[in-house]
Protein backbone atom coordinates (compact mmCIF):
# COMPACT_ATOMS: atom_id res chain seq x y z
CA UNK A 1 0.00 0.00 0.00
CA UNK A 2 1.07 3.72 -0.81
CA UNK A 3 0.66 5.26 2.69
CA UNK A 4 0.86 9.16 3.22
CA UNK A 5 1.40 9.97 7.46
CA UNK A 6 0.84 14.11 7.81
CA UNK A 7 3.08 14.18 10.94
CA UNK A 8 5.17 11.94 10.53
CA UNK A 9 8.18 13.11 12.87
CA UNK A 10 5.68 13.24 15.96
CA UNK A 11 5.27 10.55 18.05
CA UNK A 12 2.34 8.82 17.17
CA UNK A 13 2.99 9.69 13.67
CA UNK A 14 7.14 8.28 13.62
CA UNK A 15 5.98 5.63 15.26
CA UNK A 16 3.33 4.59 12.79
CA UNK A 17 5.79 5.25 9.65
CA UNK A 18 8.30 2.78 11.25
CA UNK A 19 5.73 0.17 11.69
CA UNK A 20 4.38 0.58 8.33
CA UNK A 21 8.01 0.50 6.91
CA UNK A 22 8.65 -2.93 8.51
CA UNK A 23 4.88 -4.24 7.34
CA UNK A 24 6.49 -3.43 3.48
CA UNK A 25 4.47 -0.40 3.06
CA UNK A 26 5.49 2.18 0.73
CA UNK A 27 5.29 5.32 3.12
CA UNK A 28 5.77 9.49 2.63
CA UNK A 29 5.68 11.97 5.30
CA UNK A 30 4.40 15.08 5.14
CA UNK A 31 6.05 17.13 7.63
CA UNK A 32 6.82 21.06 8.77
CA UNK A 33 10.26 20.46 9.80
CA UNK A 34 12.52 17.67 8.01
CA UNK A 35 15.15 18.32 10.33
CA UNK A 36 13.10 16.93 13.32
CA UNK A 37 13.58 13.49 11.88
CA UNK A 38 17.23 12.82 12.35
CA UNK A 39 17.43 10.06 14.87
CA UNK A 40 13.26 9.29 15.13
CA UNK A 41 13.39 8.03 11.16
CA UNK A 42 15.34 6.12 8.73
CA UNK A 43 17.56 8.36 6.89
CA UNK A 44 16.26 7.87 3.63
CA UNK A 45 12.83 8.43 4.95
CA UNK A 46 10.61 9.83 2.10
CA UNK A 47 9.49 13.16 3.31
CA UNK A 48 8.29 15.66 2.27
CA UNK A 49 8.04 19.60 3.72
CA UNK A 50 4.74 20.96 3.35
CA UNK A 51 2.04 22.58 5.00
CA UNK A 52 -0.62 19.75 5.49
CA UNK A 53 -3.23 22.74 5.00
CA UNK A 54 -2.12 22.55 1.59
CA UNK A 55 -2.50 19.27 0.80
CA UNK A 56 -4.34 18.94 -2.91
CA UNK A 57 -6.69 16.58 -3.92
CA UNK A 58 -4.26 15.61 -6.82
CA UNK A 59 -1.82 14.66 -4.35
CA UNK A 60 -3.82 12.55 -1.80
CA UNK A 61 -5.67 10.95 -4.32
CA UNK A 62 -1.91 9.48 -5.02
CA UNK A 63 -2.38 6.68 -1.71
CA UNK A 64 -3.99 4.46 -0.85
CA UNK A 65 -4.27 5.85 2.82
CA UNK A 66 -4.06 9.13 4.50
CA UNK A 67 -3.36 9.14 7.84
CA UNK A 68 -3.36 12.92 9.90
CA UNK A 69 -1.09 11.98 13.16
CA UNK A 70 -0.70 15.97 12.83
CA UNK A 71 -0.08 17.24 16.13
CA UNK A 72 -0.40 20.73 17.60
CA UNK A 73 -0.77 22.55 21.50
CA UNK A 74 -3.78 22.53 23.35
CA UNK A 75 -4.13 26.09 22.97
CA UNK A 76 -4.22 25.56 19.04
CA UNK A 77 -6.30 21.91 19.29
CA UNK A 78 -9.25 23.64 17.18
CA UNK A 79 -6.88 22.85 14.36
CA UNK A 80 -7.49 19.07 14.18
CA UNK A 81 -10.96 20.40 13.13
CA UNK A 82 -9.55 22.41 10.72
CA UNK A 83 -7.89 20.03 9.25
CA UNK A 84 -10.04 17.49 8.87
CA UNK A 85 -12.51 19.90 7.37
CA UNK A 86 -9.69 20.65 4.71
CA UNK A 87 -8.80 16.48 4.04
CA UNK A 88 -12.50 15.91 4.12
CA UNK A 89 -12.96 18.75 1.46
CA UNK A 90 -10.28 17.73 -0.74
CA UNK A 91 -11.06 14.28 -1.20
CA UNK A 92 -14.90 14.87 -1.30
CA UNK A 93 -17.10 12.41 -3.91
CA UNK A 94 -13.79 10.14 -3.95
CA UNK A 95 -13.52 6.47 -2.98
CA UNK A 96 -9.80 6.53 -2.06
CA UNK A 97 -7.72 7.05 -0.58
CA UNK A 98 -8.88 5.75 3.29
CA UNK A 99 -8.19 8.33 5.89
CA UNK A 100 -7.37 7.45 9.12
CA UNK A 101 -7.71 10.50 12.12
CA UNK A 102 -4.95 9.59 14.87
CA UNK A 103 -5.86 11.46 18.23
CA UNK A 104 -3.05 11.60 20.56
CA UNK A 105 -2.83 10.43 24.35
CA UNK A 106 -2.64 14.44 25.12
CA UNK A 107 -6.34 14.46 26.46
CA UNK A 108 -4.67 12.01 29.56
CA UNK A 109 -2.47 14.87 31.19
CA UNK A 110 -3.21 17.35 33.08
CA UNK A 111 -0.99 20.03 33.80
CA UNK A 112 1.89 18.80 35.29
CA UNK A 113 0.44 15.80 36.36
CA UNK A 114 0.35 12.38 34.21
CA UNK A 115 -2.65 10.52 34.48
CA UNK A 116 -1.03 7.53 32.70
CA UNK A 117 2.35 5.29 32.79
CA UNK A 118 4.76 6.06 30.77
CA UNK A 119 7.80 4.35 31.24
CA UNK A 120 6.31 0.87 29.05
CA UNK A 121 4.60 3.15 26.38
CA UNK A 122 4.34 1.87 22.90
CA UNK A 123 2.39 2.54 20.20
CA UNK A 124 -0.34 -0.06 18.87
CA UNK A 125 -0.51 0.10 15.45
CA UNK A 126 -3.67 -2.45 14.65
CA UNK A 127 -5.33 -0.87 11.91
CA UNK A 128 -2.31 -1.09 9.36
CA UNK A 129 -2.45 -4.04 7.12
CA UNK A 130 -0.42 -6.98 7.19
CA UNK A 131 1.84 -8.47 4.38
CA UNK A 132 1.08 -11.91 3.80
CA UNK A 133 3.88 -14.26 3.28
CA UNK A 134 2.74 -14.28 -0.87
CA UNK A 135 3.48 -10.32 -0.58
CA UNK A 136 -0.37 -10.00 -0.58
CA UNK A 137 -1.71 -7.38 2.03
CA UNK A 138 -4.79 -8.59 4.16
CA UNK A 139 -7.17 -5.72 4.13
CA UNK A 140 -8.80 -4.18 7.01
CA UNK A 141 -12.19 -1.88 6.71
CA UNK A 142 -11.55 1.22 8.09
CA UNK A 143 -13.61 3.79 6.41
CA UNK A 144 -15.48 5.77 8.41
CA UNK A 145 -13.23 4.90 11.94
CA UNK A 146 -11.64 7.33 14.05
CA UNK A 147 -8.73 5.80 15.71
CA UNK A 148 -7.10 6.75 19.07
CA UNK A 149 -3.43 5.61 19.25
CA UNK A 150 -3.46 3.19 22.33
CA UNK A 151 -0.25 3.85 24.89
Amino acid sequence: MKIAIIGATGHAGSAIFKEALKRGHEVTGYVRHPDKSVGILPPDADLIQQDAFTLTREQLTGYDAVIDAFATTVEQAYLHIDLADHLIHELRNTDKPRVIFILGAGSLKNGDQTLYDTTNCQLKCNFLPMKTSDGVFQPKTLRGRLFSCSM
